[in-house]
């Protein structure tokens, strides 16, 4: 039984990609918080308390399913010499937060809403034990790297790795499959060879609905009736920031502004995918500048990447490189 991983990877779609387009290696990105949901479950947090205080034995639950899961991707995908770039963060203070204090506030309250004062800061502890662990751990030459920042939000990693083609990401020959439930991961899909895996348990149905996104697809996770034409990708930023994103606490710029109406006003009125305060805007939406400016920075993993310290890509990308056994041409 899986307490954390109950993600289920779409492989035959994965697979049919494989086969249509002769990929030869696979990166996998593997969005950790997202896909591990156990980590906000109230019953698995109960359970890993309780297992605690009657043994007083350090965590193994979380390690050794994700060691499984990546046991299992391994197994299944050997024959395109899989990679996994495994990536997460502490979730408090980062680059979001210091620009808008309102950035995920309703999510970072999630579990004390569900738990006492004392058994929070106990799952806390544990939590911290489990992420320090893994960022020790599961750093595999030539097969695995986590990416654990202290205080920078780590969405935007596989963006940036495919940005500055780091582990030859962009080769045609490279298929790059982002395994996340999150809406803003699905900007990354702007490179033709990047597929965002979703797989989401539909309780009204009673099944696990799996699909494979891409460049021109990518919209419809967001808005069911999106029909694929000019808008790729490349303007998931821009319809949270006109829309808003209720998940990231990221608001939409005037009632009954939905992505339907976003996406009618982005045709409407040729709007580019990011832009910024010098951008002369349609008269509708002027007096929202600001908010869609704030709105655009939080969402856009160009513009997040700007607010990060360089020194700390440099490292990033050096320890790929060297990680994976590819040519450092920093």
């Amino acid at each position: 039984m899986n307490y954390y991983f109950k993600y289920v990877v779409p492989e035959r779609l994965i697979y049919d990609q494989i086969n249509r387009n002769q990929y030869k290696d696979i990166i996998f990105y593997i969005d950790l918080q997202s896909i591990a949901r156990g980590l906000f479950n109230k019953n698995v947090v109960l359970m890993e308390i309780s297992n605690y205080i009657e043994t007083r034995n350090p965590p193994i639950t979380f390690i050794n399913e994700l060691k499984a899961f990546l046991s299992n991707l391994h197994h299944k995908f050997n024959r395109l010499n899989p990679k996994f770039i495994v990536f997460y963060d502490r979730g408090f203070e980062n680059q979001n937060t210091n620009y808008d204090n309102s950035y995920k506030s309703e999510g970072r309250a999630q579990l004390s809403s569900i738990l006492e004062d004392d058994d929070l800061q106990l799952f806390r502890q544990i939590k911290h034990y489990y992420f320090e662990t893994i960022a020790q751990k599961f750093i595999i030459p030539n097969t695995c790297y986590t990416v654990y920042l202290q205080n920078i939000e780590t969405d935007y990693i596989p963006y940036f790795i495919m940005s500055e083609n780091i582990l030859d990401a962009q080769n045609s020959s490279t298929l790059n499959i982002i395994l996340s439930t999150d809406k803003d991961l699905l900007q990354t899909c702007e490179y033709n060879n990047v597929f965002q895996a979703i797989s989401v348990y539909l309780k009204s149905e009673s099944k696990i609905d799996s699909h494979l996104f891409d460049k021109y697809n990518a919209i419809s996770y967001i808005y069911k009736n999106f029909k694929p034409g000019i808008l790729t990708a490349k303007y998931i930023p821009l319809l949270l920031s006109l829309a808003g994103d209720k998940a990231d606490h990221i608001p939409n710029l005037f009632k009954g502004l939905g992505f339907a109406k976003a996406i009618e006003m982005i045709y409407n009125y040729s709007l580019p995918e990011i832009f910024n305060d010098t951008y002369k805007l349609p008269e509708i939406l002027v007096p929202h500048k600001s908010q869609l400016i704030k709105n655009l920075n939080l969402t856009s993993f160009e513009l997040q990447m700007k607010r990060v310290d360089q020194s700390i890509h440099k490292d990033l990308k050096n320890n790929l490189v060297n990680n994976f056994g590819f040519k450092n041409n920093i």
